[in-house]
């Protein structure tokens, strides 16, 4: 008994097969050449705006000291970045400060 509900499965099986294989080999027809293609494809290189690197016109080393000297030192440059990452508006306070960030337990 259950070796023919075993036969006739496998038969409906293999009929299944058969059908799906006969759908898929159905060739598909070619797109004729004077069909308009809905978008008109434009390509831009990433690399089209490269300027490759280029020295530095070499200046003497005291006036480059000097420069830095008028302008401040290293207190100007360290009171610019200051200034900068105090004019960022602060972070809003997360919804959820128990995930990602928040105190560990």
């Amino acid at each position: 008994m259950w070796i023919s509900e075993l036969m006739t499965r496998l038969a409906l099986t293999l009929a299944a097969l058969a059908a799906t294989s006969v759908v898929v080999a159905e060739p598909v027809a070619p797109i004729p050449a004077s069909t308009a293609l809905p978008t008109k494809l434009q390509y831009k290189s990433a690399i089209s705006t490269y300027h490759p690197y280029t020295d530095q016109q070499v200046q003497s080393w005291r006036e480059a000291n000097d420069l830095v000297g008028r302008i401040g030192g290293w207190r100007a440059y360290a009171k610019e970045k200051l200034e900068t990452e105090q004019a960022k508006p602060a972070p809003e306070a997360s919804p959820h400060p128990e995930r990602h960030g928040g105190p560990k337990q």
